[in-house]
């Protein structure tokens, strides 16, 4: 799974792979990733690459 700035065209960090096809995925208001593959439910907590030239 890949994710995407869409305003700048280019995807955010590296693929993130999973070991069961995901199924579900929301973004909470907070900003963390869920994702649901499998029967198994992951939080992840997106940060900025710090060698990223962006803000």
């Amino acid at each position: 799974m890949c994710l995407w700035e869409l305003a700048a065209g280019r995807q955010i960090g590296q693929e993130l792979v999973f070991p069961a096809p995901v199924h579900a995925l929301t973004v909470t208001p907070e900003g963390s990733l869920v994702v649901g593959f499998g029967g198994d439910v992951a939080v992840l907590s997106l940060h900025a690459d710090p060698d990223s030239t962006g803000p």
